[in-house]
Parts: structure tokens; sequence; C-alpha cells
């Protein structure tokens, strides 16, 4: 970087104002040298950022790979049962965390999926109403275009009656997608709301189980985490 520095202070050292005017290729050169300077320098530290950043990365991921470990291994196989078990009656150590934690998300998704439903079924009210509407004026349409054409008073007569059973279907469904649609707007956000804090609150226990088996474990660590600890000092020694 100081090399590509000094060599545009070079170029510009030999060439005096005037010339640089006289001369466009070499000005634009110059130009496009310093924002390619600007760019390089800004990739450079952009770069040391992201190496560092990397690097502690790195030692994150290792740290977390071998928490993750020990919560995983805990949680689906206890590392001494009857001891956990023992603890978890004196300590209320919730050792089915999984299992209650599933229980809510199985909750949640159902009322989802209830809510889902529910928007199914008030389109298919919407599109009933929709052909309701389609049937009126087509109804309509064709009571206007018989009296018009002074056709037999019976076929008018006809065509009316079907008119007014579609108008009266139509009213029907109107009735029934408003009174439907006014009830999921007002259940459908509180349900999902309150299964949504639930969701959470399940989440936040799951967290605080694992910590609580996570703290179990380090304070009654079984020998294989031992031994992983082990392999894991050792590798950061190696690695300093």
């Amino acid at each position: 970087m100081l090399k590509l520095k000094k060599v545009r202070r070079s170029l510009e050292s030999r060439i005096k104002g005037s010339e640089r005017e006289k001369d466009p290729e070499l000005e634009d050169f110059l130009k496009k040298f310093e924002r390619y300077s600007e760019c390089l320098a800004a990739i450079k530290k952009d770069g040391d950022s992201m190496y560092t950043l990397l690097n502690k990365l790195s030692g994150k991921a290792d740290d977390f790979s071998c928490s993750m470990m020990t919560v995983e291994q805990l949680v689906y196989t206890p590392a001494d049962p009857e001891e956990l078990e023992k603890k978890r009656k004196t300590e209320g150590l919730t050792v089915g965390c999984r299992e209650y934690a599933s229980a809510f998300v199985s909750s949640f998704m159902k009322v989802v999926d209830k809510s889902v439903d529910e928007q199914k079924r008030a389109a298919k009210i919407v599109n009933a109403l929709r052909k309701a509407q389609v049937e009126t004026c087509h109804y309509l349409r064709k009571v206007k275009g018989l009296k018009e054409k002074n056709e037999k008073q019976d076929k008018i007569a006809g065509n009316e009656a079907k008119l007014q059973q579609a108008i009266k279907e139509e009213e029907q469904l109107q009735g029934e997608c408003v009174t439907f649609l006014n009830a999921f707007l007002t259940k459908a956000p509180s349900q999902l709301f309150a299964a949504n804090m639930e969701l959470l609150f399940a989440q936040d226990e799951f967290s605080k189980t694992l910590n609580e088996c996570a703290k179990f474990t380090l304070e009654n660590p079984p020998e294989w985490i031992q031994d992983i600890c082990r392999h894991d000092q050792s590798m950061t020694m190696r690695a300093q």
C-alpha cells in the first residue's frame, strides 16, 4: 500500500499543473489510481477486521460446540440418571423439558392451523358471495333485456322470481360474511397472541432448564466431558 502511494506521489511530482491539463489521459489515470488506492486501503482495513472477527468466531464456535455436546448428551441421555432424578426431586430440575417445550409448540401450531382453517372458511364464504353477486347481476340484466324486448309476461315473471331468489341468497351470504369475519378478526389475533406468549414462556423455561442441566453437568462432569475439555485445552495450547 505504501509503495502504491509512493508511485503516485512520484508520478505527480514529475507533472506540472499545466502539463496535467494538457494530458487528460494522464489526469484520468491519476484520478483512477487515487480511487484504486482508496479501495485497496478500505479492502485491507475490512480484511483485517474480518480476520480478527473470524478468529473470535472460531474460538466461540469451539466453545459453543463443546457446550452443545454437553447439553445434548445430558438432555437425551443423562450422565447419571439416578443422581439427576434425585436432584430433580429436591431442586425441581425438569428432566422432561423437551417434552414440556414441545407441548407448547404443538399448542401454538394448533392455534395457527385453526386460524388457517378459519381463513379458508372465510374465503369459501366470500367466494360464495361473489358467485351470488354474479348471479344477481345476470338476472338483473336478463329481466331488463326481456322487458325492453316486450317478452311474454310469464317469461319475465319467471326470471324476476329467480332474481329475487338470487338477491335473497346474496343478502344472506353478506350477513354470514360480515358476522364470520368480525368474529374471526376479533378472536384470531388474541388467540395467536396467547399461543405466542405460551410459546415464549416455554422457550424461556426450556432455556432455564438447559442452563440448570449444564450447571449440574459441570458440577458433576462425567468422564466423556472431562476428555473433551482436556482435548479442547490441549488444542488451544497448540494453537497458541
